[in-house]
């Protein structure tokens, strides 16, 4: 998949003006994983995400809440990071990691 994107942003690369290729791309990515929610479905979206944060820190589960797996501290800071949670709803790490 990073091969298939590199590829992609070189594509695009030649599509957008140099100084609006960052939003551009944004905005590209943007509209093809809405594309990909509402052919596949939310489900698919969020499991997909849900493994791609996953994969490289551990998940945790509990007999009390079977069916719920629970992630480290460093993935919930690479969700609030990835996803800018402070920026865009003003919720700090701790408060993020509160509500996961």
């Amino acid at each position: 998949e990073l091969m298939q994107f590199a590829t992609m942003c070189a594509k695009k690369r030649k599509d957008f003006r140099q100084h609006e290729f960052p939003l551009q791309m944004k905005g590209f990515c943007t509209l093809c994983m809405f594309d990909a929610v509402t052919v596949e479905g939310e489900e698919a979206f969020v499991l997909w995400f849900t493994l791609l944060f996953s994969e490289s820190h551990h998940v945790k589960t509990f007999a009390d809440y079977p069916g719920v797996a629970f992630c480290s501290r460093d993935a919930a800071h690479t969700v609030h990071e990835v996803l800018q949670i402070d920026d865009n709803y003003g919720y700090d790490v701790q408060r993020f990691f509160d509500l996961c």
